[in-house]
């Protein structure tokens, strides 16, 4: 009888351990392969991200380059005529468009070069002659610019064209801008990437191309590195899915030239099969299952990181083997266990999960947890950590695009609103203390009219530049043609009086840039104002009646 009691005890004991193990197996083999699988993508995502932002911010600012110069050459190119005397004619405007090449173009990341270009059909230039007309910039060993001679494109007709002037009859054909994907240019003996547009008369003659030119050898030494993953490799593709990098199919030839082969995406991978998340794909490449992250680029190339699938999901196979062993070794009090780590496992996992979501909703302030350690679930922290810097930096260029006035380089009117919202804040507050002064150019359509609308730009701009120097210590903001506002606060504040008169008597009287000022102040006066508005109006009412007396003077 004892035997048999015994022996039911026994049964009904280990047939509950057994069922509490298999259940135990399966909810956290399930809840397990969910969370890990998840995990695995989103740092492979996160790691393509983080590279992709680097490409495109370099991408972005090279065609903000280009795109400007290109505006400023048609403003200050108009026809071609210019180029058949453009010593006398454009030397100035070319001087000009260096300098700009010089504070932007110079300070970007993998640019080798840049230059303007000009048309041999109207400068005058032979097939004889041994370089053509414009200017080209390129960066030495040393990573400085020095003057290199421009190519003749005469010497290489259309149909023989060579990579070094491939970008001539590509943005030629096209007559809008262009990616040019990687190739060697022997003039140069560098492997490039080049964006260029070109440039047009007032009767549509194409009158030259500028571009700049980015170091192929340093942007895939950048990007070709995929930290946290030991047999991780990146790529780049161009919008037809051509290789154009692939560190085990290189295009470059025993001199390091490159040679442009066009190898196409789908004849390494073969098929590829997009995952259930729809974040990777997974193909086999040389025996080995692999699974890569891909991201379209600003100029519709495509950035992508690969990884094999056995570095990628060993987490996931560690973390089922523990629960196997754990559960078959230690039964009940091990499923106790196993809960605590599991927890202790997937909390900062949540974390970065929730994380990641805010990010995606638009929240750039989220904070990833502060984990400390070494191992996986600290790495994908860190690459979070990274992705949302580079976020903020670019959302701070983007936000100092969208504040700043393009012709005079201070703040716009949109910038003004974000400042009266913040000045008005302080007046509920009770700690406001600033003056407006609001400043008008005169005669600024006299100058448009005389001499044309470049020259009432540098009225506008030189008036600008006087604004500034005078209130050294204050915002100053264009909100109209030739209305700018300055808002007075610290020292300038204190001073107002001294300089609203130095300003009020400021003029300039050269033909190039003339202006002379109609300006108003009022003062914040607590109790009586109740806004800025209020203010505002009062300065603007004085500018006016200033501006009366300055009609009766001549000026308009």
């Amino acid at each position: 009888m004892k035997k048999t009691l015994s022996f039911k005890i026994t049964l009904v004991v280990s047939s509950a351990m057994i069922i509490a193990m298999g259940v135990g197996m399966g909810t956290s083999l399930a809840a397990n392969n969910s969370v890990s699988v998840e995990y695995a993508e989103t740092r492979l995502a996160l790691a393509a991200d983080v590279s992709s932002h680097e490409l495109n911010h370099s991408f972005i600012i090279v065609e903000h380059v280009v795109d400007e110069i290109r505006l400023l050459a048609d403003n200050r190119i108009t026809s071609t005529a210019d180029l058949a005397n453009h010593g006398e004619s454009i030397g100035g405007a070319i001087d000009v468009l260096k300098s700009i090449y010089v504070l932007t173009a110079e300070k970007t990341q993998f640019v080798n070069g840049y230059f303007l270009v000009l048309n041999p059909e109207y400068t005058g230039t032979t097939v004889a002659d041994e370089y053509g007309d414009g200017f080209f910039y390129v960066k030495n060993k040393q990573g400085n610019f020095y003057d290199f001679h421009v190519t003749n494109i005469l010497k290489f007709d259309e149909a023989h064209q060579q990579n070094e002037v491939n970008w001539w009859y590509a943005t030629k054909q096209k007559s809008a801008a262009i990616w040019i994907e990687p190739y060697y240019n022997a003039i140069t003996d560098n492997n490039l990437i080049t964006y260029a547009t070109p440039f047009f008369s007032n009767s549509n003659e194409l009158l030259g191309v500028v571009g700049v030119n980015i170091d192929y050898d340093e942007l895939v030494e950048s990007i070709g590195v995929v930290e946290g993953f030991s047999s991780g490799n990146a790529f780049l593709l161009s919008e037809n899915n051509e290789l154009l990098y692939h560190p085990q199919y290189l295009d470059i030839d025993e001199n390091g030239h490159y040679d442009g082969k066009n190898t196409m995406w789908d004849d390494v991978v073969g098929e590829s099969k997009l995952s259930k998340s729809g974040k990777t794909y997974h193909y086999t490449y040389n025996g080995q299952t692999r699974v890569a992250s891909i991201r379209t680029l600003h100029n519709n190339w495509k950035y992508g990181v690969s990884v094999n699938r056995g570095e990628l999901y060993a987490p996931l196979v560690i973390s089922t083997l523990i629960p196997v062993v754990s559960y078959v070794a230690i039964t009940l009090i091990l499923i106790v266990i196993l809960i605590i780590l599991l927890r202790r496992l997937f909390k900062p996992l949540h974390q970065l999960n929730s994380a990641v979501k805010r990010v995606g909703d638009g929240d750039l302030n989220v904070e990833a947890p502060n984990l400390k350690g070494n191992d996986e679930i600290v790495d994908l922290s860190s690459s979070f950590k990274n992705m949302i810097f580079a976020l903020r930096s670019e959302r701070s260029a983007m936000n100092a695009l969208a504040f700043q006035d393009g012709l005079t380089g201070v703040q716009n009117k949109a910038a003004q609103e974000e400042k009266i919202e913040q000045i008005n804040h302080q007046i509920r507050e009770g700690v406001a203390k600033f003056a407006v002064v609001m400043c008008d150019v005169n005669d600024l359509k006299v100058i448009n009219d005389t001499f044309g609308h470049i020259r009432g730009d540098q009225a506008i701009r030189g008036a600008c530049l006087a604004l500034c120097k005078c209130f050294p210590n204050s915002q100053i903001y264009r909100i109209g043609g030739d209305e700018f506002v300055a808002i007075l606060e610290k020292e300038d504040y204190d001073n107002r009086n001294s300089l609203i008169k130095d300003i009020s008597g400021k003029n300039n009287t050269d033909e190039s840039g003339r202006f002379h000022f109609s300006v108003g102040m009022a003062t914040y006066q607590p109790g009586i104002d109740a806004n800025y508005q209020s203010v505002f109006k009062r300065a603007d009412e004085q500018m006016y009646i200033m501006k009366k007396k300055g009609k009766e003077n001549g000026h308009k």
